[in-house]
């Protein structure tokens, strides 16, 4: 069954990090887990629950959205691992997410920076989307940022000013 509205995109970079160590294995920080605990509830009241979850395979990436899972309710989510998403260039995580099954309403993507703005900023329409939320995307993407997108054609369909960047969010626990 096809979604009937637009469907939305979430691009999420993962929370903060501890440092050193191999890059692949680094984990998540207790900030970086509260943070993330934050994107989740963030996520559940302001987009929904996603049918699918594209994920790098680092650890960091996973443990981000394992945190936001539990807290958005999203546990059930079909999870994507995807290599091509570890440290990928907009062109790799985009090939990634014109593999999506149509049927899915809500993607989520979380990777790493700079791939996922780059993809983010490839993504928005420059004329259609929020002027305050490319304010924000130009102003940088730290950590546990979601960039919210509607797009309007088919998964397959996506490329270069195809969707509206509808909002940034910073998810930030205390």
């Amino acid at each position: 069954m096809r979604p009937s509205g637009p469907r939305v995109l979430v691009v999420a970079r993962h929370a903060k990090t501890e440092q050193g160590g191999p890059d692949h294995e680094r984990a998540l920080l207790e900030r970086g887990r509260r943070d993330a605990a934050v994107a989740g509830r963030w996520l559940e009241a302001e987009v929904g629950r996603p049918d699918l979850v594209h994920v790098s395979t680092s650890r960091r990436t996973r443990q981000t959205w394992r945190a936001m899972a539990a807290t958005a309710g999203a546990t059930g989510a079909e999870l994507w691992p995807d290599r091509r998403l570890y440290l990928g260039h907009p062109e790799d995580l985009l090939a990634v997410l014109t593999e999506t099954p149509e049927e899915a309403g809500v993607v989520v993507l979380v990777g790493h920076s700079p791939g996922v703005p780059a993809l983010v900023t490839h993504l928005a329409h420059p004329d259609r989307s929020e002027p305050g939320a490319l304010a924000e995307l130009a102003a940088g993407f730290p950590t546990m940022a979601c960039a919210v997108l509607e797009v309007d054609g088919g998964w397959a369909a996506l490329g270069e000013a195809s969707a509206v960047l509808r909002g940034v969010h910073v998810a930030r626990g205390r």
